[in-house]
């Protein structure tokens, strides 16, 4: 197949490091949502946006947030994360870590029950397929969002 292409955009892999530098040389090869050293990529701004959110949250009152992440194998998920707790750090807020083994609206849906018991009162999510799910079941479940839960998908 290599052979029929001009070069990889890999969008978000989920492959390690080395085997990311050990793809074939005679093509470029460009990362996107993820950083590997001696590959080219774009990275978004993840630490930015992350802290804004943070300090929103704890402007609106929030003292106790949950991140319900994405699969183990993401690299951009464990970013966000050490984002999301060194913002919280700075904010005073108190972070946890939810693992979400689906990023999808069906995940969203099935963390709900465990975003409930954790007593948070707002929620990031790896993804807005989760933060859907998530208020789709809280809202089924007769949880006012975002009165009781705030969510904020990324």
């Amino acid at each position: 197949m290599l052979g029929t292409v001009d070069g990889l955009i890999l969008a978000s892999p989920r492959m390690n490091d080395e085997n990311i530098r050990e793809l074939p040389s005679d093509k470029p090869v460009v990362v996107i949502n993820r950083d590997v050293k001696g590959i080219p990529g774009v990275v978004p701004d993840v630490d930015r946006g992350i802290s804004q959110a943070i300090q929103s949250l704890a402007a609106n009152g929030h003292s106790r947030i949950l991140y319900v992440a994405g699969p183990v194998e993401s690299w951009m998920s464990g970013w966000r994360w050490d984002g999301i707790k060194s913002a919280s750090d700075w904010c005073r807020l108190q972070a946890t870590l939810l693992r979400s083994a689906n990023p999808t609206v069906e995940g969203g849906r099935k963390a709900a029950q465990e975003v409930l018991a954790s007593g948070v009162t707002a929620v990031l999510t790896y993804n807005d397929l989760l933060a859907i799910g998530l208020m789709q079941e809280l809202q089924a479940a007769n949880v006012p969002v975002p009165d009781m839960i705030s969510i904020c998908g990324i």
